[in-house]
């Protein structure tokens, strides 16, 4: 129903246009240096709120003069807690309380390792006679992991000695401390990070929100303490009484919040503000940069605890510089280890991880960055991993195993712009600008990456980046990466003007199809889930690729893969399967539930499978179907491939429609997959979209006044108007540009190179059109021109570009719409080359899809309309809006993206000042789409999923020249029904082509090579008609007219209740052919169920069928089998999709694509399709429930009605004939795959009667709808009065038997019980009273074999 936009209205949250469906997670950066005018760290992220104190690990600590006297007090503690970096033995201290001269003690909090990742948190007491007390047996080992805050209280009761511990908010242990000595007096101090003169186990990280109670607190008030947030860290008495002796936040110093006992630091650290020396500050990537001039200029960045060993880490930074010389960015260099060393040489980019003097694990760019450009680097370390990542502008340029030899750290110093070292001091100063330093403490992920180099001037000011967990998504309405990191690199023979699960789906035809993404796994990455929509159009190839990083076809060359069948003995065609390799082994799993227990060919079915070290879990529709454990651990390397859709090389080629492919960058949980296998589509932006672009046809006169044109609907900002030839004068006439920057008194023709023409024929933009005088085509003709506008965003504001000047623009993003003009700029003498950057910004949100220049006026004001669209791929690939060039290399574009475009003009030689106006178009859901299709001339020619019933359409063939732009609009059609057409790149006069606009899309029905040649790629541009937005439902969906002919060619009838699609009409006072009519098939075109005739097109003849289906009913020709004078007839109506313009929609469910006109709530639908003798082909029929009456018919072959009733025609050898009365027919040419039927699709044989090669087919489908109609069977009882029970009373009845020969028979309640005939062409039958229409039910007044028979079986067909 895509095509009458009901989707949700969006009264209920949308996620299709959500690229971070699952979480839009942050990560906290460790220091961040903006430089604005200074070298300050602003990510004030070295607390848990806020700043806290960092110890290093050697000789840090907070010395606070004890607020706790005796050992006989009750007291409690209270820290967050934060780890640098996991020790394998011994321990660490967060607190003691103690004197260092005589010591005497309190009491003391270490952490001691226990096992990898698990420490002990112990308390300890210590008296006057250097005594230790505690009792580890209680103290069970917890799992703290390093880079994690956490959150401890201590509780000490003096009355039991008994200690209580509480880790993120839950107890862990509970002992008693017990000493032989006299309690003790504190005289000295608590210190933090230390306890009393202890040279080992100092504090290697961070602590926040220290604060101490002199009491033993609840249960409840550890909760509070535990959920405590940035609003309360600052109050002292957070728990609302007086107990908080003490609270230590420190935002910048060691101070307590009462002020009583201040803490006195020794080498503890706040923030990492950085020292800088002759640095100077000028505008930046975003905002200031610092300058670093190349021979003093440098800056040392307190670091040391995280630089200081073999940590994991990762630095990013944005830098400009145009030095050839060897220069040092960045250096944390210690003797000869080095965590992190940058160096530019050259312009190459230089990095060096070594541990000692043995080794270095150095990369080398192979570009060069010193092009005065800004630049962004990452360099990502994880050493649990052993691996190195480097990131440039955005693209992985390395993954690289780390050296395993220890870390020699001593003298290490962490400098920015130099490097330094204990025995030659500073040197290699770097002569550049640096910007946007941020430090982690973690490796970071792909998708941090990308938020990275995605940076905004908002996002820059913040202490966080976004962490998604979608690192790729592709919507598949082209293969573009939502996230704009990772579109496709190569699109092989896939349509994606398809409908999908979601708006648009990709189609892999089984034999040629493929998409590479530009996405590959991560190395160093654990944890994946690809998630997808799949629907099959057959299971035709076995071991089929859906998705993985496989390249080379050996069976395990690659590390995730999902596809159908399996290798070896795994699984089998239709059952999916997943494989783990690590390139050259791997472990493989079928999923088991075949895809067929989910609806099976032509149904949507969901599949997500996450992997996380050597677990799988594999969900089919929102269900877990398998949870196995590998031999082989998913862990990427440096060659993992880019992910392929469709096919891998050695592997069959998918045949199945693919959409809402999402990669994440962890194992996602089972409620996770349930939303996305829930995902709700998002409305379409747009409702009216005659709000933005509108098609006017308006007469022109002799007149010399001004006319307006009105009923645009808006102020337009670009007209574009051509006369049509239909009237007197000139045959031909130029196409005519007029837009609002450029100004109403301007012209340019698409049609010619000619620079613009300067006139006042446009007197105004008007509110609801324009005004303007006869001049403007000097021609006469009801209709005779046509105007397209399109609304931009009125009255010019100021643009901005790249080497560009006098920049104005005018933007409707909403509709995906922008004018953008320019000058080129003019140096005197000539030689003004607009450099290969020059680049001006379009204005949209996303990367334009379509952009048409103009070249207007000035030295080069004669120059072609040069046009790029992104079916072209790269800008270097180009069209002409003015002439008929293919669009193979001539292209004038470089970088498109979404924010600008890189236009680069022609000449080197511009001697004058040159203008250029730009439009530029993108795809907008429901509004806009361009794209490209194949064409395959045929009069059957290739179907276009637009997703909207368009109003405007443009042509164009890209792959050869010689082919004009063509034209079409819904205002301009010919009387036979053809699109009529104009061509941009001429003058000439309208024509008309063979191709039908359809409710979500349009159909080529012609072989002319503008539009249709085989094989040939086409661009197109489509654009909405306003949506009908009405829906069938099953009130006033059937209803039965009784008339007298009147012979007349115009005979109206209205009071059905709606317009019906399907009008079966048959003579009742004689003997005449049945005569069917639909919308599908168009109006005159004729069937008749008695007979195997083809259509009988009654379009050219003088005595019309059925010239209309009308709002509330239909209108007749004077033909004799509809509308004979004095004639009586019956006419049963059916009401299908109910269209405003009786259009069809698109139909891809099936292996056949089908036209279909659906009426779901009421269960019926008509469907036309194009046969492919191929057996067990399926077709869409647009009911959503498995059908349970099926009728088809040729259209163009001398064949019968074939019928199919679901439970009685159960083989493919079974079906009826509507035209005859004979039983159940068997057959070895099976009309009918009935195991192949299901909610979406119907399945049929090889045989010319459903299935012919290129031949044309109309099928009816029902389905029984509870309360409106049902398809049933009866047993006959050879006893009058039988009675068949329903759950309405029916208006209308069709009966068979089959089991015997006996005709079909209808009864309707507008004819009492006289009977008709299907498969006769018989008058009424007035004399029997055998069926008989009642309240709930009918009733059998006969034993006859037609309809009660003992031992008959009958079906049905009842209509409410």
């Amino acid at each position: 129903m895509l095509g009458k936009r009901l989707i949700n209205t969006g009264s209920v949250a949308c996620t299709t246009d959500t690229v971070q469906i699952l979480d839009a997670g942050t990560t906290e950066t460790l220091a961040l240096y903006r430089f604005e005018d200074n070298a300050d760290d602003t990510a004030n992220s070295t607390g848990k709120f806020n700043k806290g104190a960092v110890f290093n690990g050697s000789s840090s600590h907070i010395d606070i003069p004890s607020p706790i006297p005796y050992t006989n007090t009750d007291f409690s503690f209270n820290v967050w807690f934060y780890l640098n970096s996991s020790f394998s033995s011994g321990f660490q201290t967060i607190i003691g309380a103690g004197d260092k001269t005589t010591g005497e003690g309190i009491f003391r909090i270490l952490l001691r390792y226990s096992s990898s990742n698990n420490y002990t948190i112990e308390p300890l007491r210590a008296f006057n006679n250097n005594s230790y007390y505690a009792s580890t047996s209680n103290y069970s080992a917890q799992t703290i992991k390093e880079k994690t805050w956490y959150h401890l209280v201590f509780t000490y009761t003096a009355s039991s000695k008994s200690a209580n511990i509480y880790l993120n908010g839950s107890s862990v242990s509970s002992t008693t401390l017990s000493n032989t000595s006299t309690d003790a007096t504190n005289s000295g101090v608590l210190a933090l990070g230390q306890y009393r003169d202890s040279s080992s186990g100092y504090w290697n990280g961070q602590m926040d929100q220290v604060r101490i109670f002199d009491k033993v607190i609840s249960a409840s008030e550890v909760t509070t303490l535990y959920n405590e947030t940035t609003s309360t860290a600052s109050t002292l008495q957070v728990l609302g009484d007086t107990s908080c002796v003490a609270a230590y936040t420190f935002e910048g110093n060691a101070n307590d919040l009462s002020t009583n006992y201040n803490g006195t630091a020794s080498n503890v650290l706040y923030d990492f503000n950085g020292t800088e020396s002759n640095i100077t500050y000028v505008t930046g990537k975003f905002g200031k940069a610092a300058v670093f001039n190349g021979s003093n200029a440098y800056i040392d960045l307190p670091l040391t605890s995280i630089f200081g060993g073999k940590n994991t880490l990762a630095v990013s930074f944005w830098f400009k510089t145009t030095t050839t010389a060897r220069k040092r960015i960045f250096s944390d260099y210690a003797q000869s280890s080095r965590n992190l060393d940058i160096v530019i040489d050259s312009g190459n980019i230089e990095v060096n991880t070594d541990y000692n003097q043995s080794t270095n694990t150095q990369f080398v760019s192979t570009g060069t960055y010193n092009d005065n450009i800004w630049h962004n680097l990452i360099v990502s370390l994880d050493q649990s991993a052993g691996q190195r990542t480097i990131y440039i502008d955005g693209s992985l340029l390395e993954t690289a195993t780390l050296s395993s030899n220890s870390w020699n750290g001593s003298g290490q110093k962490v400098s920015l712009g130099v490097l330094y070292s204990s025995s030659s001091g500073y040197q290699q100063y770097f002569d550049g600008e640096i910007d946007q330093l941020r430090i982690f403490d973690k490796a970071l992920s792909p998708g941090e990456i990308n938020s990275l180099y995605n940076e905004t001037a908002t996002s820059a000011a913040s202490g966080t980046i976004d962490n998604p967990s979608t690192v790729a998504y592709y919507k598949m309405a082209d293969a573009t990466d939502e996230t704009g990191n990772y579109d496709a690199t190569t699109v092989s023979n896939v349509d994606f003007n398809v409908q999908g699960k979601y708006g648009f789906a990709g189609n892999f035809n089984g034999s040629s199809s493929q998409i590479i993404t530009g996405y590959a796994a991560q190395a160093g990455t654990t944890a994946a889930t690809i998630s997808l929509w799949i629907n099959f159009n057959s299971y035709a190839n076995s071991y089929a690729v859906i998705a993985g990083d496989n390249n080379s076809g050996s069976t395990h060359q690659g590390f995730f893969m999902l596809a159908t069948g399996a290798p070896g003995s795994y699984g089998s065609n239709g059952h999916l399967w997943v494989s783990l390799g690590n390139q050259n082994s791997g472990y493989d799993i079928d999923a088991t539930t075949s895809f067929d227990s989910y609806g099976g060919i032509g149904s949507w079915i969901h599949v997500a499978v996450t992997v996380s070290g050597t677990s799988v879990s594999i969900y089919m529709n929102g269900s877990l179907v398998k949870s196995y454990t590998s031999s082989i651990s998913y862990a990427p390397t440096a060659s993992a491939h880019n992910y392929r859709l469709g096919y891998i090389s050695g592997w069959g080629y998918l045949d199945a429609k693919l959409d809402q492919i999402r990669f994440f960058n962890k194992a996602i949980s089972a409620s996770e997959v349930s939303k996305l296998y829930n995902e709700i589509q998002c409305p379409n932006t747009i409702d009216t979209p005659e709000s933005h672009f509108n098609t006017k046809l308006f007469t022109p006169t002799t007149s010399s006044s001004a006319l307006p044109v009105t009923g645009v609907g808006f102020t337009p900002d670009l007209m574009w108007a051509k006369y049509r030839g239909t009237g007197s004068g000139y045959a031909s006439q130029s196409h005519y540009w007029y837009d609002t920057l450029r100004g109403i008194n301007s012209r340019i023709f698409s049609n010619s190179n000619q620079a613009e023409s300067t006139s006042s024929y446009v007197q105004s933009f008007d509110t609801d059109g324009i005004t303007y005088v006869n001049n403007l085509f000097n021609r006469t003709g009801a209709d005779s021109v046509v105007g397209w506008f399109w609304k931009a965003g009125g009255a010019a504001v100021a643009g901005s570009a790249n080497h560009y000047i006098n920049v104005e623009k005018s933007v409707n993003d909403e509709a995906g719409f922008s004018i953008v003009r320019f000058d080129f700029p003019f140096v005197s003498g000539g030689n003004a080359l607009v450099p290969n950057d020059a680049s001006y910004n379009h204005g949209l949100s996303k990367k334009p899809d379509l952009i048409i220049t103009k070249t207007y006026n000035g030295y080069l004001g004669a120059a072609d309309w040069y046009t790029w669209a992104s079916p072209l791929g790269a800008g270097t690939n180009g069209l002409r809006l003015n002439d008929t060039s293919d669009g193979v290399g001539d292209g004038y574009f470089g970088t498109i993206d979404s924010t600008k475009a890189e236009y680069r003009f022609s000449s080197n030689n511009i001697n004058g000042l040159s203008a250029v106006v730009t439009y530029n178009f993108r795809n907008i859901d429901g509004y806009q789409r361009i794209g490209s299709y194949i064409g395959n001339n045929s009069t059957f020619g290739p179907f276009v999923f637009t997703g909207f019933e368009p109003a405007w359409l443009m042509i164009k063939r890209i792959d050869s020249s010689g082919n004009s732009w063509a034209i079409f609009d819904n205002k301009r059609v010919e009387s036979d029904g053809d699109q009529s057409v104009l061509f941009a790149d001429t003058s000439s006069a309208e024509s008309d082509y063979d191709l039908d606009f359809l409710a979500n899309g349009f159909q080529i029905k012609s072989t002319t090579t503008n539009l249709n040649a085989n094989g040939g790629k086409y661009l197109f541009w489509a654009i909405a008609a306003n949506p009908d937005t009405t829906a069938p439902t099953k009130a006033n969906s059937f209803n039965t007219v009784i008339y007298t002919g009147d012979g007349s060619t115009s005979r109206q009838f209205t009071g059905l209740g709606f317009k019906p699609d399907f009008t079966w009409i048959k003579q009742r006072n004689a003997s005449d052919n049945h005569a069917l009519f639909d919308s599908v098939r168009g109006t005159n075109l004729s069937l008749s169920s008695n007979i195997t005739n083809t259509t009988n097109d009654r379009n050219d003849d003088t005595t019309k069928g059925v010239n209309s289906f009308d709002n509330d009913g239909f209108t007749l020709g004077s033909w004799n089998n509809v509308n004979g004078n004095n004639d009586t007839y019956v006419a049963w109506n059916w009401k299908a999709l109910d269209h405003d313009r009786n259009l069809p929609e698109i139909n891809n469910y099936g292996s056949i694509t089908s036209l279909v006109s659906a009426n779901i709530a009421a269960g019926f639908s008509i469907v036309f399709y194009h046969g492919n003798a191929t057996s067990g082909a399926t077709v869409g029929h647009g009911l959503g429930g498995e059908l349970d009456f099926l009728i088809v018919k040729s259209t163009n072959l001398t064949q019968a009605w074939n019928v199919y009733v679901k439970g009685v025609t159960t083989t493919n050898a079974q079906y009826f004939r509507l035209n005859e009365s004979n039983g159940i027919y068997t057959t070895v040419n099976p009309r009918f795959i009935p195991g192949n039927f299901n909610n979406n699709v119907f399945s049929i044989g090889s045989d010319n009667a459903c299935n012919g090669n290129n031949d044309d087919y109309i099928a009816y489908c029902f389905r029984s709808i509870s309360g409106y109609s049902k398809i049933g069977v009866y047993s006959g009882s050879g006893n009058s009065g039988k009675e068949v029970a329903l759950d309405f009373s029916p208006s209308f009845v069709l009966i068979k038997r089959t089991n015997a020969t006996a005709g079909w028979v209808i009864v309707d309640s507008q004819r009492s019980t006289y009977e008709l005939y299907p498969h006769l062409s018989n008058a009424e039958d007035t004399t029997t009273t055998g069926i008989v229409l009642g309240t709930n039910k009918f009733t059998l007044n006969t034993t006859g074999t037609w309809y009660n028979a003992l031992g008959g079986t009958y079906l049905y067909m009842a209509f409410k």
